[in-house]
């Protein structure tokens, strides 16, 4: 049986900084050495991509315009013939690369994230999550209609 894996996801997944840019479109910043690609390679899988730096769950069903072109929605790479869907997704939506920033401290001392998105007990972050999870389940039922024998993960 032949074994066909669509990577679906953000930057996470696409590689950026590794090695080996591929394309079409380079703008995604895929890596030809990123950790699916590792995978499918372990396993005899044919791979196919879709990953984009940037990409959030809403671009998981619409082209995404990058630097040099725009990715193809990644969603439209699956189909009955499909047998793994690995998706990792959710940064951009939750503003990971704010929060990062957000949570460094130049020293060692206090709790400037806690301080900045639970300062009252309450965490926000949590509460972002929560609110996203619809959304990334709404993606997973799609995933399954276009590729219904495969097996999805979810990668965090």
């Amino acid at each position: 049986m032949r074994r066909i894996h669509v990577a679906l996801g953000d930057s996470f997944t696409a590689g950026p900084l590794i090695p080996d840019p591929v394309g079409p479109p380079f703008g995604c910043l895929r890596s030809g050495r990123n950790w699916v690609r590792l995978l499918a390679a372990a396993h005899r899988a044919v791979l196919r991509d879709a990953s984009c730096s940037g990409a959030t769950v809403a671009k998981l069903s619409r082209r995404q315009p990058v630097a040099d072109g725009a990715n193809p929605a990644q969603l439209g790479r699956l189909d009955a013939g499909t047998t793994l869907v690995t998706l990792q997704i959710g940064g951009n939506d939750l503003g990971f690369g704010a929060v990062v920033l957000r949570c460094l401290a130049l020293l060692p001392v206090g709790s400037p994230c806690r301080n900045r998105y639970a300062p009252d007990g309450t965490d926000r972050l949590a509460a972002r999550v929560d609110a996203l999870a619809p959304r990334i389940g709404a993606a997973i039922e799609v995933i399954r209609r276009r590729a219904p024998a495969a097996r999805i993960a979810l990668v965090g």
